[in-house]
C-alpha cells in the first residue's frame, strides 16, 4: 500500500510543469474596434461573453479600478482579405501593460470575405476554448498555478494546509510515506488552477533511527 501511495505521488509530481494558461488571470475584455468588418467584433463579443469574460468599452477603461484594470485584456486583430487564396486573421490579447497574453493567426477560405473571416475566427476560438478558461484571481494563481507556491510569511507546509482546508478536492493535503529502507517522505500535494492537474513538493525526507 505504501509503495502504491509513493508511486501515485511520483506520477503526480510528473505533471507539475502542466499549468493553467495566463489568460485565466483576466476577466475583463475590451475589443479594439475597427469598424466591425465582416461581423468580426460581433462574433468576438459573443464568444468571449459565453466564455465568461465581461466585455467593456475602451472608453470605459479609465473608470475601472486599479484591481479591475489589472484583470483586463484588450483584444486587437488584424485581417487580410485575399480573394484568390486564403484570407487570414490574427488575434492578439494584451494586458494594459502591453504584455501579450495570447496571440494566434488563422486562415480561412470560402466563397466570400465574410465566410473567410468566420472560418479563421472559429479556428482561433477553438484554440482559446482548448485553454479551458476559468477566471482565477492572480493572488490565488500565484499560490496555485503550475504547482508553485507563494510562501509570503508562511512556511511551505502551512500554505499547503491552508489551501487544502479550503478545497473540496480530497487529494490536496500533506502526505506521509515510509519506504521499506526506513526513509520517511513528507509531501504536499495541491491542485493547480487548471483542474485535474496537480503539483507536489517534498517537505521533508529523512531516515528513521
Amino acid at each position: 500500500m505504501k509503495r502504491i501511495i509513493i508511486l501515485m505521488i511520483v506520477l503526480i509530481l510528473g505533471v507539475i510543469g502542466i499549468g493553467a494558461h495566463r489568460i485565466n488571470g483576466y476577466r475583463y475584455l475590451a475589443i479594439n474596434s475597427q469598424g466591425n468588418p465582416f461581423d468580426v467584433e460581433i462574433r468576438m463579443e459573443k464568444f468571449f461573453t459565453k466564455l465568461g469574460f465581461k466585455i467593456v468599452r475602451l472608453d470605459d477603461f479609465p473608470e475601472l479600478s486599479r484591481e479591475q484594470g489589472e484583470e483586463a485584456l484588450i483584444a486587437d486583430y488584424q485581417y487580410d482579405i485575399v480573394y484568390d487564396g486564403h484570407s487570414s486573421l490574427e488575434l492578439t490579447l494584451k494586458n494594459v501593460a502591453g504584455d501579450i497574453i495570447f496571440t494566434s493567426k488563422a486562415y480561412g477560405i470560402s466563397f466570400s470575405a465574410k465566410g473567410d473571416m468566420k472560418r479563421a475566427l472559429n479556428k482561433i476560438f477553438d484554440q482559446i476554448t482548448n485553454l479551458n478558461y476559468k477566471f482565477t484571481p492572480k493572488s490565488l494563481a500565484s499560490t496555485k498555478d503550475n504547482g508553485l507556491l507563494s510562501l509570503d510569511n508562511d512556511s511551505l507546509e502551512n500554505v499547503i494546509k491552508k489551501i487544502a482546508a479550503n478545497s473540496s478536492n480530497p487529494i490536496e493535503g500533506i502526505y506521509n510515506s515510509f519506504n521499506d529502507d526506513g526513509t520517511k517522505y513528507r509531501i504536499g500535494i495541491i491542485e493547480s488552477s487548471d483542474k485535474g492537474t496537480f503539483g507536489g513538493m517534498y517537505l521533508e525526507t529523512s531516515k528513521l533511527p
